[in-house]
């Protein structure tokens, strides 16, 4: 039996971060879906959503195109705890 473990957050896990996750979850794309629409590589994307590294300003040019995340949200704390999908401790 698999199970999936507690991902942690990088120390720039942000409001930015938080809400690309919950848009990501509402359009139901991966990933690699937003690298496409984004034109950069999937692990890209992970390390943004992980908080270990953050977009520089034409990505989130592109962010905000495509999903409507505005530039400040990169640069404040998540407004509420966050636990990934992925990371809430289901076996």
């Amino acid at each position: 039996m698999h199970q999936l473990t507690k991902i942690q957050l990088g120390k720039r896990f942000s409001e930015g971060s938080r809400k690309l996750w919950l848009l990501m979850l509402k359009r139901k794309w991966t990933q690699r879906d937003l690298a496409r629409a984004l034109g950069k590589d999937h692990s890209v994307i992970c390390r943004w959503l992980h908080g270990s590294r953050t977009p520089d300003r034409n990505s989130v040019a592109l962010i905000y195109q495509v999903l409507g995340i505005g530039p400040t949200l990169w640069r404040k704390a998540p407004r509420k705890p966050f636990s990934p999908p992925d990371a809430r401790g289901l076996v």
